[in-house]
């Protein structure tokens, strides 16, 4: 099984893939790309939010046969603020780019040791 997994951030998108073979891990991208920096021109949260699905779909077209894409989500909090507002913007834009291209997302918190939502997209 090949796996995508992401942890986006206002400014940055970090991820790994890896194949998954019963008990075997492979980190097929460790020693090449796997962090990708926001521009520095784009500023504006409607742009961050279009250049990460775009960085996403880039990944997923580079990468053939993904059958899962595993995200870390954030915490819940009481408050909402600009900068977790713009955390879940890019989750959304991260769940978008998995439904577009038919494959199953898992939204993950760190806090949890089962997943936090599954959502089989095929």
């Amino acid at each position: 099984m090949k796996v995508l997994g992401i942890r986006t951030s206002p400014k940055q998108l970090r991820f790994a893939l890896l194949d998954i073979d019963g008990t075997d891990v492979n980190f097929l991208n460790q020693n090449a790309e796997n962090l990708i920096k926001v521009p520095a021109g784009v500023t504006e949260v409607e742009d961050i939010v279009h250049w990460q699905k775009s960085e996403i779909d880039r990944i997923l077209r580079q990468n053939q046969g993904i059958d899962l894409i595993v995200i870390k989500t954030s915490e819940y909090s009481r408050g909402d603020t600009k900068s977790t507002r713009l955390a879940s913007y890019l989750d959304a834009a991260v769940l978008l780019a998995a439904k577009d291209a038919h494959i199953a997302f898992l939204g993950k918190r760190q806090s949890m040791d089962t997943a936090s939502m599954h959502f089989a997209l095929g």
